[in-house]
């Protein structure tokens, strides 16, 4: 009874490892490479995306994060490069959800996301953009989403946070 009490335990030790081993976050290179190339400074958060502290000219500045994470579609390999334009406490009435889905259709790059949070509707400006860019389609895409996301912080939350 002791032996397979402790296999139990053994097999329970070596599959938590192995599931922490496969969530365990890295980093992408490449992203790190090309910010590297371009002498643009950024830190790496919690979640091994990238984030910058884009200066606008306004003075004011946004922070840009590069999903070190990407996805496939058909062989194509996607990246999302995002800025936040702040946090509403409250559902957004349908005259800001109609101005942000216009601004979206018309804008060449990207698209605004809602995305629901403890502490309220995250509202960001996301970009994405195959893996295989250039430097300066990353350096372009992290400029238009700080510029983006805020003229729309500045409109609806008047403060400089994000």
């Amino acid at each position: 009874m002791k032996k397979i009490r402790f296999f139990m335990v053994l097999c329970g030790v070596l599959l938590g490892t192995n599931l922490f081993a496969q969530t365990t976050k890295q980093a992408d290179p490449r992203v790190a490479a090309m910010l590297q190339g371009m002498n643009i400074t950024y830190t790496v958060t919690d979640n091994a995306n990238y984030e910058i502290e884009y200066d606008l000219a306004s003075g004011r500045t946004q922070y840009v994060y590069i999903m070190s994470e990407t996805q496939k579609y058909r062989g194509m390999e996607v990246r999302e490069i995002w800025s936040n334009a702040g946090v509403l406490q409250e559902d957004p009435e349908l005259d800001l959800l109609y101005a942000l889905m216009e601004e979206s259709g018309t804008n060449k790059i990207g698209a605004w996301v809602l995305e629901e949070q403890d502490d309220g509707i995250l509202l960001f400006y996301s970009i994405k953009i195959p893996v295989s860019h250039t430097q300066e389609d990353l350096r372009q895409s992290i400029a238009f989403a700080a510029e983006v996301a805020d003229s729309w912080e500045t409109d609806l939350f008047e403060d400089d946070v994000n």
